[in-house]
């Protein structure tokens, strides 16, 4: 029984910050609700529709990192990636738009290590308060960027079926989305 599962719970022990409205920290109605307005967006052949722009992307901001001497790939590729989301899965076709959400997730979700460590979150004591409160700074950065490419799709109508799109067409707001 899918109903009884909840998965969403168990994820935000492990990522205290995954929003219990979402697909990946939800559960039950709140998961299913968060699922049925996304889901076209993810649908495999809309992603695969996106892997030649996606591969492009790719190409053009490997194309622009320095060879001949050492270098970070991870955090290059976590930006890479987090690109790649923002254009392609969010759907942030601006481009001053999309490298402002791009940063701003980047800045919101780099933590140390590899994989990352985890922020403590409410409830793991005084460093889980501090935890909350880094957090919630960093992802207002994210929260004005992503505003903005909401601002800028609902001004602007489009018949691309991408997670902000989906997210505009069901009437949510930024905070939803």
């Amino acid at each position: 029984d899918f109903g009884a599962a909840h998965a969403g719970a168990a994820r935000r022990m492990v990522l205290p910050f995954a929003s219990p409205r979402s697909v990946f920290g939800g559960d039950e109605e709140s998961h299913r609700s968060a699922r049925a307005r996304i889901g076209p967006a993810l649908a495999p052949e809309r992603i695969d529709a996106r892997g030649e722009a996606m591969t492009e992307t790719a190409a053009r901001r490997a194309s622009s990192w320095r060879l001949g001497r050492p270098f970070r790939l991870l955090s290059r590729l976590r930006t890479l990636c987090d690109e790649i989301f923002v254009r392609f899965v969010l759907g942030v076709h601006d481009g001053e738009i999309a490298a402002e959400l791009t940063a701003a997730i980047g800045q919101t979700l780099r933590t140390p290590g590899n994989p990352p460590l985890t922020l403590p979150g409410k409830g793991d004591g005084l460093m889980g308060e501090v935890g909350t409160a880094l957090f919630e700074w960093r992802k207002q950065r994210t929260a004005r960027a992503l505003s903005r490419a909401g601002e800028a799709r609902r001004a602007k109508a489009s018949d691309e079926v991408d997670v902000l799109g989906c997210g505009v067409a069901a009437g949510l707001g930024t905070e939803e989305i």
